[in-house]
Order: structure tokens, then sequence, then C-alpha cells
């Protein structure tokens, strides 16, 4: 059975620079010596300024044993802010999974630790052995924080060992990792203390790199020479200390290192094999300028120690030059595994050695040369640093001086040496050349692939865009899934987007929505191939969106953070579009619902006034009816009477003649009263006559409200009420009809009503149509009724507003009328106090301007 492929996960914070950018890498190497898989979960750089990246830490909470048979945890950066991982859920939710730290321990875990008390050691003997330092001040740090107080232990048993006696004087107080800690220790000891530089002073060491770089800006600001008045060294040997001039002394932790031990410490626990709870790893002194040393590179020793005349030539042969090699061989390989030179290939030593002593022994020509060559291109193409090539170049030289005697063949090594050099520095302007190429083609892309990221508002868009730019940055391999809901992100997740080498990959034969533990639908990693994958939270502000992968590649690691940004910008924006396109499609909804809704209910209520109507003028309908019907009986009689007298000798012309009078009275009488009736007919259908189609049409508004008053006598007489009206003569408005007599019909019924509550022996109401100039006409509805109260006035358009009992209004009658108003391009207003309410709605005209 084939082994199974052993997953670790790797937990820590940005790893783009730095410390952290070392440990990744060293985690990287780990990972691919013991041919096993790798899951980055990064948060964002810790930025105590911006309070939302803190959501960035809910990435962690995706893992898990089912995913994970490991995990290797930066703890130093992640403890620097608690919020960024929280470490007892992590650990009581993974108790199975073997769990190991870098940096800070955590009890009951094996952890592995830079040891900062034998790297404080080196520093301080190579201060007081090489350059006969005694005066030493020490520059400290945050108080208790993590394992720097073994750093000043080391201090401090340094000056004992050195019968060197300890000077409070020389030791500041407690500060922070930053460059003012630096400026404020000189100013206490040059200023404060009045220590003078050289006699009291001759070296400042501080617990880190930051603090001595501005240690060496304050100096420099005062005029005082480093390393000549004063020598200074840091710790942490970070990139700033390389950059600042002179270049930093300091202790490398070799972080690297510790990321590869982490990783096979891990692998030992996985196979049930015991490790210490606290491993150490080496420390290495790198001396630069600032401590009065040269770069190791530079070669100064060795000259003086063969131009002196102290090597003699012996007469030694080639024999005997030849039996050197390995000795040689065997110490340059010690010197590489010392100082953990990983680039370099141990079988590259042999080749290295022997191309020098066969150019030496003329057996060929410029063969160091080219064999230097190709480890230069090896380094250029595999992005290593070519200036620790000068090292390598330099201690073979050196240990090449201690066996060679013969002044010839050191002569021409120096040659051959000088030459290699030259070579290097070409090879170093080669790599210098080609990483400005690289970052000016990162440049080029980045500006275009982040405005097509940031700028697409759309999911599909933003997903094709990811699809087709990020190879161009060299990511082959991209995981893109959104959490289903942001209260529980360990619940399901949506997988919107896949790609590898082969091209996109179809997710319909996945199970896109699947739990967000599982990380990535099942089937999409191989489980008999070896991956590395980065995962990085998608958030913006403090809302977590989801989370990405990357495969690990050969890029700007500082990349993946950033592509990471534009993506996490333009999904919230992509999610707020999409949300607002969902929203106006359920306003959309909403108000064709909202229309439908009001037609019914103004069909409602013109209905419901329509049984009003009914209601009132059924008997008005029925008194004709029956007196048309009377008439028709009595014309019926007499038509029998008429036809018995035919015959009749009896009867006269005379009775023939009054049979026929008394038949046209009662035919006057059904006419009439039939006409009433067909009247009230007319008008009842004029309002439900195309009720649910708004009409726009030109029509003579005088005779429409003349007309239906006429309808509405009944109500007048039935409620007691007297009608006064004055009606101009043939105004043309332009609208619906019945949304004319829709809008009297409730106006009159309100004030009928609000005349029915009054204490007024006359009710009157006033209807008033007249034209106020050529382009607008006035309609006025008024009643002498109670009156609507001043905090009822602003209420009484809005909808379901009523004063009536439960039962007797709907509240719709004017918020109906508003609407109608509204559809002739009119507006209405009301004014009242008891006794006094008058509706006025002015009209625009029927006219062309």
């Amino acid at each position: 059975m084939k082994n199974k492929i052993l997953t670790i996960a790797y937990i820590t914070t940005g790893f783009y620079s730095g410390i952290r950018l070392n440990q990744y890498l060293g985690v990287l190497e780990g990972i691919r010596e013991n041919k096993a898989n790798l899951l980055c979960f990064s948060s964002t750089a810790i930025s105590n300024s911006n309070v939302f990246e803190k959501k960035a830490g809910d990435i962690f909470e995706l893992i898990n044993s089912e995913i994970v048979d490991g995990i290797l945890c930066s703890t130093n950066g992640l403890f620097q802010e608690e919020p960024y991982l929280n470490i007892e859920n992590l650990l009581s939710k993974n108790r199975h999974i073997p769990f190991v730290c870098l940096g800070r321990s955590i009890k009951n875990f094996p952890s592995i630790i830079a040891d900062d008390y034998v790297g404080s050691l080196k520093l301080m003997s190579h201060l007081i052995e090489v350059h006969n330092y005694k005066k030493i001040a020490y520059v400290r740090g945050p108080e208790n924080y993590g394992n720097i107080n073994f750093r000043f232990n080391g201090y401090i048993d340094s000056l004992k060992k050195y019968n060197i006696e300890s000077d409070d004087k020389l030791i500041s107080d407690y500060g922070n990792f930053d460059e003012l800690t630096g400026k404020l220790a000189v100013e206490y000891f040059l200023d404060k203390l009045k220590l003078k530089p050289k006699k009291d002073i001759e070296a400042i060491v501080t617990v880190s790199d930051l603090i001595s770089i501005g240690v060496i800006k304050e100096l420099k600001r005062r005029n005082i020479r480093v390393p000549k008045d004063i020598a200074v060294a840091g710790f942490n040997n970070k990139e700033e200390g390389i950059e600042i001039t002179p270049q930093m002394t300091s202790i490398d932790l070799q972080f690297s290192e510790s990321g590869k031990m982490g990783i096979s410490t891990l692998i030992s626990i996985i196979n049930k094999k015991q490790v210490p709870d606290i491993i150490y790893t080496p420390t290495k002194l790198v001396v630069r300028e600032s401590c009065g040393c040269f770069h190791p590179a530079y070669v100064n020793e060795i000259r003086l120690s063969y131009s002196s005349g102290r090597i003699k030539n012996n007469g030694s042969n080639s024999n005997d030059h030849l039996k050197l090699k390995e000795p040689i061989i065997k110490q340059l390989n010690s010197f590489i595994l010392k100082n953990n030179i990983s680039f370099y290939k141990k079988e590259w030593t042999a080749l290295l050695v022997n191309s020098l002593f066969n150019e030496l022994l003329s057996k060929s020509e410029n063969e160091f040369n080219e064999t230097i060559s190709f480890f230069g291109d090896e380094c250029v193409v595999c992005d290593c640093s070519i200036i620790r090539m000068q090292e390598i170049i330099s201690k073979l030289q050196m240990i090449f001086f201690k066996y060679i005697r013969d002044k010839d063949i050191i002569s021409k090594a120096d040659y051959i040496f000088h030459n290699a050099r030259v070579l290097i520095c070409q090879k170093l302007e080669q790599a210098y050349i080609r990483n400005n190429l690289n970052i000016f083609k990162q440049n080029e892309i980045f500006p275009l692939i982040s405005s097509r990221i940031i700028t697409a508002f759309d999911l599909k868009f933003l997903t094709s865009v990811i699809e087709r730019e990020l190879p161009n940055l060299g990511i082959k391999v991209c995981y893109l899934s959104l959490y289903s809901g942001v209260d529980n992100l360990t619940d399901k997740a949506e997988m919107i987007l896949a790609y590898n080498e082969q091209g996109k990959i179809n997710l319909e034969e996945f199970n896109f929505i699947y739990s967000s533990l599982d990380l990535v639908p099942n089937g999409l990693l191989l489980k008999d191939k070896r991956y590395e994958i980065i995962v990085l939270p998608l958030f913006f502000q403090d809302i977590s969106l989801g989370y990405i992968l990357f495969s690990v590649e050969n890029i700007d690691a500082i990349n993946y953070y950033i592509i990471r940004s534009y993506i996490s910008s333009a999904l919230e924006g992509a999610l707020l579009v999409n949300d607002l396109k969902d929203r106006a499609q359920e306003l959309k909804k909403a108000y064709d619902n909202l229309n439908e809704n009001q037609k019914k209910l103004l069909m409602s209520e013109k209905m419901a006034a329509l049984g009003r109507l009914t209601a009132g003028i059924a008997h008005e309908m029925n008194s004709p009816l029956a007196s048309a019907r009377n008439a028709l009986e009595e014309i019926k009689h007499l038509i029998d009477e008429y036809k018995q007298s035919i015959d009749n000798p009896e009867v006269l012309p005379e009775d023939h003649r009054a049979i026929s009078d008394d038949m046209f009275k009662y035919m006057d009488i059904a006419v009439k009263s039939i006409d009433k009736s067909t009247n009230f007919i007319k008008g009842i259908k004029s309002q439900t006559y195309n009720s649910f189609n708004v009409i726009q049409e030109s029509f003579n508004g005088s005779k429409a409200i003349s007309d239906y008053l006429d309808i509405l006598q009944f109500l007048f007489k039935r409620n007691k009420c007297s009608l006064v009206k004055e009606i101009e003569n043939n105004i043309m408005l332009c609208g619906d009809t019945q949304a004319l007599n829709q809008i009297l019909s409730n106006l009159i019924i309100n004030a009928i009503d609000a005349c029915k509550v009054t204490d007024n022996q006359e009710s009157k109401i006033y209807v008033f149509f007249k034209k106020l100039d050529e382009f607008r006409a006035e309609l006025q509805i008024k009643d002498n009724g109670i009156g609507i109260s001043e905090e009822n006035l602003f209420k009484i358009f809005d909808p379901f507003f009523t004063t009536k009992s439960l039962g007797e209004g709907t509240g719709l009658g004017l918020s109906i009328v508003h609407e109608l108003v509204d559809k002739f391009k009119g507006y209405i207003e009301v004014k009242s106090k008891p006794s006094d309410t008058v509706f006025t709605i002015i009209f625009p005209l029927n006219n062309k301007n």
C-alpha cells in the first residue's frame, strides 16, 4: 500500500518580508525534503492601525483534523495581537492533532526556539576579543517580552566571563522595538549621563536591529562616527540593518533553519517519535561595518598571511598538492554546513576544488571560473543570494593558503580568486538586473490586473478576470470560495472559481456548495499528488467574505497579499451590486404589486362608493318604476275598456276621446318614470365602465360634473342637505371621466358625513367649477360641517387614515382622491375650520401649451 502523503498546516501572519519570510522559506524547504503537503494558513501582517484586519484571523477557524495531520504555529507573530488567534480555542478543537510552536512556547507542546542566549554570547565575545571593547552599553526592549531576556543575560554573563565589571549606567531603561527607543537611549547616555564617546562608551549593543538603527541615526545626527567613535551592534539580522550605512553587525537567528526544523519535528511526532519539549536552533554572528569589521567575503587576513613572507616555498610538487584536496573539501563543506548556506549543493565542493587544482596545475584553462559561472547561473535562476558565493570563495582561499607553500602557485591562485570575484560581481549585477526586470514586469502587470479586478462589479466577470490574469503573475492554481453565512463560518461555503495548470475547472462536476471545514470540494485536491497551498482570508472591514487558495510559486510573497486585498474589495463591491440588483428586482416586484393592489383598492373603494350610492338610489328608482307599473296597469284596463266599447252603440265618440286622453295621461307618467330610472342606470354604468383602465381623453368637465351631481340629488335629499352649485359651461379637461366622478363622489360623501354630525339646522354643500386662466380650472367642494382638526389635517391623504368608527370608513377615500388628482397632473389642497371646510383642486386644461 502506498504511504499516505502527510498534510501540514502552517499558521502565520504576513510572511512577505523579514523574519517571517525566512521562516516560511525554511518551512517550504522542510516540506519538500519530507515530501509532505503544505496548507499555509496566513492572516495579514499585524497592524494596530487597522482594527478590521483582525477579521483575518477567522481563517484559522477552518483548521481541523479532517484536512491536516499536524500544525506548525508561528506563535511569536500571532501572540503579539491576541485577537488574531484564539490559541486556546484552536488547541481545544484540534487537541488530537500534533502541534509544534515556532517561537514562544506553549505549555505541553514542543517548541522550536532560537538560542538567543548563545547568540548574545557570540556577539559580545566578538566585540571584546576582536575589537577589545570594554565599555559596552546595552539598550533593552520591552520588559518580559518573549526570549529577549536571554539576550540581556548573555550580555551580563559575557562581561563576567571577561572580568569586565557591569555598570548600571551603561544599561538603558526598557523600551520598544523601534528607532525611537534607540534615539532615547543615546540621549540618556550622552545627554543625561554625559558619557563621552570612546572614553566612557565604546560600543552600544541593542536587543533589536530596529533599535540599533535608531542609535546609528542619532549618533550620525550628532556627527559621532560609527564605528570609529562608537561601535553599534544589533540582533535579528533584519534587512533594514543591511540597508543602513554603515551596515549592521548582528545576530542571525536563522529563522529559515527554525522553520525547517519545525517541519521535521512535527513529522517525528506524527510518526510517534519522542522529541524534546524545547529545541534550540543555532544562531549565527554576522559581522559588518558597524562594529569595525568588513563583510565576510572581504579578503584581508589571507593577504597579510602570505604577503608578509610567512609562507615559504618548500619545493612541494603537484602530487603533494593533489593530496591536499580531500582536507580542503572537508573543511569547506564544514564551513557551508555551519553557516547554513542552504542553496549550495554538497557535491559542488568537489567540483569547485578539483577545477581549482586543475587550473593551478595547468591541466585546463579557466575551469575554476567556468565552475563558478555555473554555480552563479544556478543562483540567478533560483533567486538565491549570489553574495554568499563570495563567502565560499573567501573561505576556500583561506583554507587553500593554509596548505599551499609554493609562491608561484600562491601567486597564480591569487589571480584566479581575483577573477572569480570579478565574475561573481558580474553575476550579482545580472541577478540585480534580472530582479529589476521581474519587478518592472510585475509593476507593468499589477496596475492592469488591479484595475481590472477592483472594477469588476459582477461576480461572473470578476472570476473570469482572476482566471485570465493571475496565471500571468505565475500563479498556476487558484480556488476561491465564499461563506454561505457570516454567523457560522465553519458551516457552508460555495466555490465560485477554480483553475489549475490545465485551465478552468468545471465546478458542476463537484459539489461546489460544501462544508467550509473541507476547505475545497471533495476530489479537487488529489490525495496521491503533493501540493503546496497558501490559504488567505477574504474580508472587507469587519465582514468575513470567504477565503482564497493559491499554489506556492516562485514569486514575491507580497503579491499574494496584494491580490487578496484587491479581490476582497472587488468581492464586496460585486456582492453589493448583486444585492442591489436583487433588491431592485424585489422593489420592482413590490412596486408592481403595489400598483396592482392600488388598482384593486381603487376599484374596491369605487365599488364601496357605488354600494353606498345604489343603496340610496334603490328607493329613488323603485318609486318611478312603481309609478310606471301602475300607469301601465291603468293603460291595460283602458285598452280592455276600449276593446269592449268598439261595437257598443252606447259608447259615444266623446267616451272614446276620454279613454284616449286617460291612456295618453298614463303613458306620459310611465315614460317619465322609465326615463328617470334610465338616467339613474346610465349614471351607475358610467362609474363601472372601463374601471381598470386609465383613459386620457378630452372631455367636457362642466357637463360631467353637472351630470354626476344630478345622480347624487337623492343623497342630498335623504341627508337633508341642500346643494349650491355654480358651474361654468364648457370647461374642457383631459383625463378620465370616471376618475373625475370618483373624486366628486368621495369628496361629496365625506362632506355629507361631516354635515350630519353638526348642530346646524341647515346643512349646505357648495360645488364651484370655474376657469382660472387659459391654462387652469378650479373645482371647489365646500361644506359647513364639523371641520377637520389641525392635528389631522396633515394625515387625511394618508392611506387607511380615518376618523370614522370601525365599519363606517376604510380610510382610502381621500388617499385615492389624491392619486386621481395626480393622474390629472393637478394638485389638491384643503383648508378647514368648524363650519367651513374647503377642498380645492386645480386641473390643467386641455391646452397644447
